[in-house]
């Protein structure tokens, strides 16, 4: 790299840094307990023929540096939260070299990186350990995608293959990356390349038998595992799906909004420039594909297609900011009020992780000190433990895991998410002997024993 992308690189890091610094001490949540485990060389070995840990999905790439983080991190959540944040610096930094090539523009590429830093819906994916697959899964895609790029500049057939073995990567770590290739088009479209070139079509070949070969083997791999009930193709869903995208993602973060409206506006009216909205909202739309078809909706879905509407913001104020000396004033007030706001919500966002961090930590302590030793031939029946914490999660799963994890050993635990009731309880459970009843109440922090 030059002298100036190490000192770009070295400035996106301490940026990201101070924002989700609040967040670097956080405990585990959710799915995060099921990666705090030892591994042998089996265990290692085995990542690539099963599944992830969890579900029908099948991320070796993730699971291995899980398993690596343990080794040298064990229970202690700050190394993790250091590798997210190096992570999320990282494909920031490809994404701005992405842009850069693009549109030939460093300011364009400087606000595009500002655009994606300061904005507050990143919080899930930084924040939470067990996210660092969908990080894993763009920066791989975001190295595929540059060295497409590169191989198009210079021609030279180590570019093209290091982007083969990138993408590779990309959809071992994260299975929405299977998109890839139609980014790759829409960036050979923006070129003006000929995609029925005999060349075009040898490499995008390769790129399709990659990914009908990674969807055979992940087909076979986890052929025996059940499959989760959230796939779904129905063209409501879909929409709403979609509406959903744009609801959290956009209208409800007012100043993200405004900054996009005026973007947009701007490309509108320089025709030479509308092919930046283009590329930007096709971005957007491509990479949010798979999570059409998901049941269900999360911020972390639309990590990936909002790099599509950073790369809009950025050509739209840059061209803006081409004009009168005005209109530079304007932006760069519309900027640093876009980066203060976003400094202070991704901030406040990062502390809500680590208070949610500390509430899924106090929890097995406290059974731990009421039983020391688990009480023999009995199940410990929790109901009503927290789900979430503002904008975090908690127990939405694992809750057994994070029990046991105190215990270092397999328990009859029972977690009942909605309020318990007594004739469910009956009817199950008749017949166990010593069932203890807990409820966990939030305003208290304390376990409250209902015996």
């Amino acid at each position: 790299m030059k002298k100036k992308e190490y000192l770009i690189f070295s400035s996106i890091l301490f940026v990201v840094i101070i924002l989700y610094l609040p967040g670097i001490n956080s405990y585990f949540v959710n799915d995060d307990y099921n990666w705090l485990k030892p591994a042998n060389f089996y265990d290692v070995i085995s990542t690539f023929w099963s599944s992830w840990g969890h579900g029908a999905l099948y991320r070796p790439v993730t699971r291995l540096l899980l398993y690596i983080q343990f080794l040298f991190f064990g229970d202690s959540p700050t190394g993790y939260h250091l590798f997210s944040i190096f992570l999320q610096a990282l494909l920031t930094f490809l994404f701005y070299k992405i842009v850069f090539n693009l549109s030939k523009n460093f300011v364009v590429s400087i606000i595009s990186v500002i655009a994606c830093i300061f904005y507050v819906g990143n919080h899930e994916v930084v924040c939470w350990i067990s996210s660092q697959t969908v990080l894993l899964g763009v920066t791989f895609s975001f190295a595929s995608v540059l060295f497409y790029q590169k191989y198009l500049e210079k021609g030279s057939n180590k570019f093209i293959i290091i982007s083969f073995f990138s993408y590779i990567a990309a959809l071992l770590s994260y299975e929405s990356s299977v998109v890839v290739p139609l980014l790759l088009v829409s960036i050979s479209l923006f070129g003006k390349i000929d995609l029925f070139a005999k060349k075009s079509v040898r490499l995008f070949s390769v790129y399709i038998l990659l990914s009908i070969l990674y969807l055979i083997l992940r087909h076979f791999f986890l052929a025996d595992v059940p499959e989760a009930n959230s796939f779904n193709t129905n063209p409501s869903v879909m929409i709403s799906n979609f509406l959903k995208l744009i609801k959290f993602q956009i209208i409800t973060k007012p100043y993200f909004l405004i900054i996009i409206i005026i973007s947009i506006v701007n490309l509108i009216l320089s025709k030479p420039h509308i092919k930046h909205l283009l590329y930007g909202f096709g971005w957007f739309i491509i990479a949010f594909i798979p999570f059409l078809f998901v049941d269900g909706y999360t911020g972390r879905f639309s990590y990936f297609a909002m790099f599509g509407l950073f790369f809009v913001i950025g050509s739209g104020i840059a061209l803006l900011m081409s004009q009168k000396i005005l209109l530079k004033i304007v932006c760069v007030l519309i900027l640093l009020s876009y980066s203060v706001i976003g400094s202070v919500l991704i901030n406040k966002n990062a502390y809500y992780w680590y208070e949610a961090g500390e509430i899924a930590k106090s929890i097995p302590l406290q059974v731990k000190e009421i039983y020391p030793k688990f009480p023999e031939n009995s199940t410990l029946i929790f109901y009503d433990i927290p789900l979430g914490y503002k904008q975090s999660g908690i127990f939405l799963t694992y809750f057994e895991d994070a029990v046991q994890y105190k215990y270092q050993e397999r328990l009859n635990i029972i977690h009942v998410s909605h309020p318990f009731n007594r004739n469910f309880n009956d009817s199950i459970y008749i017949g166990k002997q010593n069932v203890y009843k807990f409820k966990y109440y939030l305003e208290e922090r304390a376990l409250k024993s209902l015996n």
